[in-house]
């Protein structure tokens, strides 16, 4: 009797048998425990979150059964399949953060299927432990405005994608990340002193920044005219958030904003939490002098508190409870 019953693995085939069990077992799983937060019992995680979750655990089921692993459940995970996944995760060179949020949802897993402590310290399966540390702290700049002409980049992919080209300038005005500017409903979310971060916030945590400039102004009153319905976002509505991001990134790409060319669009919240750190403090910062070749000079204890309150600043801006954050986008504290 032919077997009809198959799931996707994430090369978008269909597969059929215990493999389609074990990708299935995934989804069980996912769709039981995967709207959990980590930590807050009572909060949900985001759809995002759910997303990645499932699809980091469909890509150990597919990487096993590509090395001869036959489990016919995401629950049926041994010491020994593990360490076959960290080789390949060591392998192909992940970031500290990219190994964190899957260690992360390993042990997440471990928690929904009361398996606490099945997961053996990382030299166990013979990983050097300091790859998977996360930096907290940037050691170079990542501006735009360093490489390249910010404005006439946004104004030449204005031209190939107006809408595309309008969220970019509001990452570089405001701070935005990327989601946030696609789900910014100019109308709905700002008056005349601040705008109301409420949308595709990371964890969902809603903030106002300031509006302090006049070219802040003119941004979001050229949105306004461009966004006819007052409870719209900049987003086009046949488009869901997912479609809309692969949208985005490819016209990036085609104007060379990606990390081969070394410059990303997040450079450009970088950029605009780095300025604000210079106009608050009062003195360059220190990962624009060492790009320039400058001698950094030591703080007076007046500087250094003036360095402390445009941290808290930049923090509040970039919707960061942690002044620590903010390492990772102006450089280190004094």
């Amino acid at each position: 009797m032919e077997n009809n019953h198959y799931e996707l693995n994430h090369y978008g085939k269909k597969v059929f048998g215990r493999r389609a069990m074990a990708l299935n077992s995934v989804d069980l799983l996912i769709r039981r425990y995967g709207h959990r937060h980590s930590e807050l019992k009572h909060k949900r995680v985001s759809d995002k979150t759910r997303h990645d979750r499932k699809k980091i655990l469909n890509q150990i089921i597919n990487d096993l059964y590509e090395k001869g692993f036959r489990v016919q459940s995401i629950g049926h995970l041994k010491n020994k399949h593990l360490k076959v996944i960290f080789e390949k995760w060591a392998e192909q060179n992940l970031s500290g953060s990219a190994w964190q949020t899957r260690l992360s949802i390993l042990r997440q897993m471990e928690k929904w299927q009361n398996r606490q402590g099945f997961m053996q310290k990382l030299e166990y399966y013979g990983i050097d432990p300091l790859v998977t540390k996360r930096v907290y702290v940037s050691e170079k700049d990542h501006s735009w405005s360093t490489k390249i002409d910010d404005r006439q980049k946004i104004e030449d992919i204005k031209a190939d994608d107006k809408i595309v080209g309008y969220q970019l300038e509001l990452i570089r005005a405001f701070g935005m990340r990327a989601q946030e500017s696609w789900m910014f409903r100019p109308h709905e979310d700002s008056d005349n002193y601040f705008i109301y971060i409420t949308h595709g916030s990371k964890g969902g945590r809603p903030r106002e920044v300031r509006i302090e400039t006049e070219e802040q102004e003119e941004i979001l009153e050229t949105i306004k005219r461009v966004v006819k319905v007052k409870s719209f976002s900049l987003t086009p509505r046949d488009y869901t958030m997912k479609k809309w991001s692969s949208h985005f990134y490819y016209i990036c790409r085609k104007h060379g904003i990606k990390r081969s060319e070394n410059i990303v669009v997040h450079g450009l919240r970088h950029q605009r939490l780095i300025d604000i750190h210079e106009e608050v403090s009062g003195r360059k910062n220190d990962l624009r002098t060492l790009a320039s070749k400058e001698e950094i000079v030591s703080m007076t204890a007046e500087e250094k508190k003036k360095d402390h309150e445009a941290r808290l600043y930049v923090a509040e801006v970039a919707g960061h409870g942690r002044k620590k954050i903010t390492n990772s986008y102006i450089g280190k504290c004094c």
